[in-house]
């Protein structure tokens, strides 16, 4: 008897000891199957985020590159919305100068006429945008030329060009201003620098145009455009030969169209001969050297100074000297003198 209540007891402490364990082991498995459920969820939220930003960074770039869209006789000049309050536009209609756009700074405009300036200064003035006729860009390229440069032409033979300042405009109350504003006067300066390419790149119908305007550059322009210009062509074949009636425009449109003359400092003159084109009432001469290596090397020649420039021909194998020989050649016959 003693015996059956013993196993009893015994078999009902095992039960206990079984069902103890079932308990246990089911909490076990419920924390194992969160970390599951919360790494199948991560991908889901990480794509969640990923669509967030770039929803949110859709409106951002639209934004960035967004820009006003000024207007003046069918010609457009676009401002980005960043830098438009910050500017003053003038957009002048039929402006004698030909001048579409004019462009400044309005702090600085702001500070010149806290100080009692009026618009004649130039405050904060930043660029204009002019369209003028082929004759007045002719007329211009006789001169210096500082400040203004020609970027394009349209399909009716007008011309257009940058101009801006040669000096600084930069004006503020104090000089802690001025420091204080200086990243902002530089950004609009950069900028500014760009809207030769993006006007092109907003008004169809242009095409890109430049020409230098180094003292060679003038006095090329001077023979081409104006009249009665006093040069001779020269060498120590025939000595000097005057232009008389002899068609120039050939070598002309060689040494001003598709070249660049780059001043070269502390240049040295080769040996041997050159060519010289000579304009005698302004006592300055240019020299074209014969050596070879040396054929786009030019000096300048002007009383008592000189300088020296580099022709580069966008085509390669143009050569200055080359150039002038022809001419040279070309007067030497209409002279009557045999070569």
């Amino acid at each position: 008897m003693k015996k059956s209540i013993i196993l009893t007891l015994v078999l009902a402490l095992l039960l206990v000891f079984a069902l103890a364990a079932c308990g246990d082991t089911a909490p076990a498995d419920e924390d194992a199957a969160e970390p599951a459920a919360d790494s199948a969820a991560e991908p889901a939220d990480e794509s969640a985020d990923e669509t967030d930003a770039e929803a949110a960074e859709e409106p951002a770039a639209e934004e960035e590159a967004a820009a006003t869209e000024l207007v003046n006789d069918g010609l457009t000049l676009p401002v980005p919305d960043e830098y438009a309050d910050l500017l003053v536009i003038n957009v002048p209609e039929n402006d004698p100068d030909g001048v579409l756009f004019t462009v400044c700074e309005k702090a600085s405009v702001e500070a010149g006429k806290a100080q009692g300036h009026d618009s004649d200064w130039g405050d904060g003035w930043l660029f204009d945008i002019a369209r003028i006729s082929q004759d007045k860009m002719n007329e211009m390229r006789c001169y210096d030329m500082s400040g203004a440069e020609q970027f394009a032409r349209d399909d009716e033979a007008n011309c257009y060009v940058y101009m801006h300042p040669t000096d600084v405009r930069y004006v503020r109350e104090d000089n802690d201003a001025m420091a204080a504003d200086q990243e902002q006067w530089t950004m609009l300066n950069e900028w500014a620098a760009t809207v030769p390419e993006a006007f092109m790149e907003a008004n169809s119908g242009l095409t890109a145009e430049s020409h230098g305007n180094s003292n060679l550059d003038i006095c090329l322009a001077r023979i081409a455009f104006m009249d009665d210009v006093n040069y001779t062509v020269s060498s120590t074949a025939y000595g000097p030969m005057e232009p008389g009636d002899v068609d120039v425009t050939p070598y002309l449109e060689k040494l001003m169209n598709g070249v660049s003359y780059d001043y070269v400092d502390g240049g040295e003159a080769p040996d041997g001969e050159y060519f010289v084109l000579n304009f005698p009432d302004e006592d300055q001469r240019f020299d074209f050297f014969v050596a070879e290596g040396e054929q786009n090397f030019i000096r300048r020649v002007c009383g008592d100074y000189e300088e020296f420039y580099q022709a580069t021909f966008e085509d390669g194998s143009t050569n200055a000297t080359q150039v002038l020989s022809d001419w040279y050649d070309a007067l030497a016959e209409a002279n009557g003198a045999a070569r």
